[in-house]
């Protein structure tokens, strides 16, 4: 072998190792990010660069350690916790907005409604007994429309989420596509690096099928829409629609300028448009329905009942009450509680028939078979029971990215003592490299001496 080819031996080996000193800092230097994945150099033929057979290295490759499929499955699992945990908080949210059971909650509002009836019954010629009602009728509106108002105002907070939501969407989708344009024109592992980051930070948004291609960019579709090729991307637009008729507004997810719906099934997207759309709508329906249901019964007492002076056919509750938000007390009673009535007969003032009737609606099977309070507690155990059962998803689901995040790293996380075992052993093996051309730079030097 000639000293120019043990040279040129030892020139790639100290190229080689310090490359692979340098990958070994760099993971080091990264151990504690979440996005980086491990590198790895593989040397070929032997570690200090040399062969008996052929003559040395062949070539020293550096890869990025991860595993496709576990990283598929992560991507997939965070799609789904995305929507437990948005579930999770909007459950809660509503939970919140009934606060029950306290002493402010419209299970004890409705309570002292029908005892106040119950008091005039007893005491049909008082006056303050007709305040008291009036007071607890007035509280008992300010309690429905409060509940309609904050569920509203939910809403309201949804489609400013969800329009948030697209908003980040769109940007990380406009990222990749740029991303793209750049792992074309020139790849590189930190490239790829940043593209999975970009692929984590979507998918708790909205589920996505993801497919890496030969060059190393990536293909995405959603729900059979395409998303990105290459460096084309579509985006998505809200759409909010009025509708005038129970004037209420109805969330939708556009694509792009094809204007085409896309219903998303996971993700913080899914979880928003089906609590905007559905849930928190099928409550205040039920609110409006409880709130009609006390109102036109009882109205249908009341009018066939006497005041004091004989006054009769007087609503408690406004006419045309459709719902929680116009639920009111009829401006006669509002402005007089004289006019409220008490009695059966214009020949009994005294007697109080009527309020105690009405006092005994809180046990008539007003709606569904169900009184007035079961119907409005069993609306707040079945938010109670969301609630726990969204909790439980979440905490299960997060057991379960935990799991497969944990598998991810053992596979492309940044081992401390691994790194430092390998960086003495590429050192060493730098060390030998320089130490066969010092000793062959000397022996060339002595035999030019000898000459």
């Amino acid at each position: 072998m000639s000293i120019q080819k043990i040279f040129d031996m030892a020139k790639q080996s100290l190229q080689h190792n310090q490359s692979a000193i340098n990958t070994s800092a760099k993971n080091i230097a990264n151990m504690n990010s979440d996005v980086y994945k491990r590198r790895q150099v593989k040397i070929s033929e032997s570690t200090l660069g040399f062969s008996t057979t052929n003559g040395g290295i062949k070539h020293a490759d550096t890869v990025r350690v991860q595993n496709s499929f576990i990283e598929s499955q992560l991507r997939f699992e965070k799609q789904d916790l995305g929507r437990r945990e948005s579930d999770q908080i909007i459950f809660q949210q509503v939970e919140d907005i009934f606060g029950e059971p306290s002493d402010f909650g419209l299970s004890n509002v409705l309570s002292s409604f029908w005892n106040s009836w119950s008091a005039i019954a007893n005491d049909p010629e008082s006056q303050a007994a007709r305040t008291e009602v009036r007071s607890q009728g007035q509280t008992l509106v300010r309690s429905f429309q409060k509940l309609d108002t904050d569920l509203g105002d939910l809403q309201r907070t949804l489609r400013s989420q969800f329009q948030q939501k697209i908003d980040d969407l769109n940007r990380l989708l406009t990222q990749m596509g740029e991303l793209n344009r750049r792992i074309i024109k020139q790849p590189s592992h930190d490239l790829l690096d940043q593209r999975d980051a970009l692929l984590n930070e979507m998918a708790p948004i909205m589920e996505m099928d993801v497919r890496e291609n030969a060059n190393g960019t990536v293909t995405i579709a959603s729900n059979g829409s395409l998303l990105i090729s290459q460096s084309i991307v579509n985006t998505f637009s809200a759409e909010a629609t009025w509708n005038s008729q129970s004037s209420e507004y109805t969330l939708g997810l556009k694509l792009g300028n094809s204007q085409r719906t896309v219903v998303p099934k996971s993700g913080a997207l899914a979880s928003i448009l089906d609590h905007h759309n559905e849930s928190i709508k099928t409550i205040r329906n039920q609110l409006d329905e409880l709130a009609v249901n006390i109102a036109v019964r009882v109205n249908g007492l009341h009018q066939s009942g006497y005041n004091l002076d004989n006054v009769t056919g007087v609503n408690f509750f406004a006419d045309g009450i459709t719902g929680a938000k116009n639920f009111t007390l009829s401006p006669d009673v509002l402005n007089d509680a004289s006019l409220i009535a008490t009695a059966s007969d214009s020949d009994k003032p005294g007697e109080g028939a009527i309020a105690s009737a009405i006092s005994d609606l809180q046990f008539a099977q007003i709606i569904h078979g169900d009184s007035a309070n079961q119907f409005y507690n069993q609306m707040v155990s079945g938010v109670g029971k969301q609630v726990q059962e969204a909790d439980f998803l979440k905490t299960s689901q997060e057991k379960l990215v935990l799991n497969l995040k944990n598998q991810r790293d053992a596979i492309s996380g940044v081992s401390l003592d691994e790194e430092m075992t390998r960086l003495i052993e590429f050192e060493q093996a730098y060390q030998a490299a320089a130490k066969v051309i010092s000793t062959v730079s000397d022996i060339t030097q002595t035999i030019i001496n000898m000459v």
